[in-house]
């Protein structure tokens, strides 16, 4: 009888109000697992041609900064239920962060907080789960030419504060020490706790990464960099003191605009993320395809 108990919360509480969803749908195809890999090591290609002026985008080694981010999120989640039936959700909202820097040689320490959030009006994110991620503060390290890890928090703990601090690390791109350049291609891994449906499990991602044109954006000449990486994350959690496994491929495609100085100063992707939840106790399983996208843009520049 408990178990009977456990197996229904746990599956409500996972299922959200639905859109009528149509009649037939496949189950997510998973990603290829990544390869894990070393350190950043830029290839040269030929460049394109009209890629225009010469820009460099690098990681400074010295001094600190401050900037403000707007980091917007949509989520479509679709979820195959054990009974069959198949339920659609829908959530958005835009997170306005500070995030400031201090740089040496060998690694920038880096300082989050959570101004504010405000929900999408189409698909609006609950106010009491935007209301607990506010004042949320990191802090993180990014050692020379990597993306931001080893995030922590003395805050409390929510599902959009951890949220946030998954799109912080995909905010800052790596980058080769020398710097980026149009026509090089380059490599890196990750291996961190991220938010999975709901659950934090760790997840092992592999990226190549493309440095293509030269825009004017901001006042500044900048690289468009473009990245695509595979993500795989599995593990167990337990919830009601019951087991639950979790098993996950996805892959990114995430677009940056980086200054020559290493201000990312927009940044846009889509995420796509295979999920399968299993039930040991009850012998039931959950699959579910998510689907986000994001916008961050750097807050204060010029229009031109």
């Amino acid at each position: 009888m408990r178990r009977r108990w456990w197996g229904a919360a746990v599956l409500a509480s996972l299922a959200c109000s639905a859109s009528p969803p149509p009649r037939q749908a496949p189950a997510p195809a998973p990603a290829p697992a990544p390869t894990p890999s070393e350190e950043p090591t830029p290839r040269v290609e030929a460049p394109r041609p009209g890629l225009g002026r010469a820009v460099r985008p690098s990681y400074p080694t010295s001094g600190g900064a401050l900037a403000r981010y707007a980091l917007t999120r949509r989520d479509s989640i679709v979820s195959w239920m054990p009974g069959g039936e198949i339920q659609t959700q829908l959530r958005g909202r835009t997170a306005f962060v500070t995030v400031s820097w201090i740089a040496t040689d060998s690694v920038t320490r880096l300082a989050a907080t959570i101004d504010s959030v405000v929900p999408d009006g189409e698909a609006p994110v609950p106010i009491l789960q935007l209301d607990s991620a506010r004042g949320t503060r990191w802090t993180a390290e990014r050692r020379p030419g990597g993306a931001p890890g080893n995030f922590t928090t003395a805050s409390v703990r929510s599902l959009v504060g951890d949220q946030v601090r998954d799109e912080l690390a995909l905010l800052f791109p790596s980058l080769p020490p020398a710097g980026a350049g149009s026509g090089e291609v380059w490599t890196d891994s990750t291996s961190r706790p991220v938010r999975l449906g709901g659950f934090e499990v760790v997840e092992t991602a592999r990226g190549e990464l493309r440095g293509g044109e030269v825009v004017h954006q901001g006042g500044s000449d900048a690289l468009v960099i473009s990245e695509v990486r595979l993500r795989e994350a599995r593990g167990e959690t337990t919830q009601f003191d019951q087991p639950i496994g979790i098993a996950a491929t996805g892959t990114d495609s995430l677009w940056h605009t980086v200054a020559a100085d290493g201000r990312v100063l927009a940044a846009s992707g889509v995420r796509r993320t295979g999920l399968a939840l299993t039930f040991p106790a009850i012998g039931q399983s959950i699959a579910t395809q998510e689907s986000t996208y994001f916008t961050f843009r750097l807050l204060g520049l010029p229009d031109r």
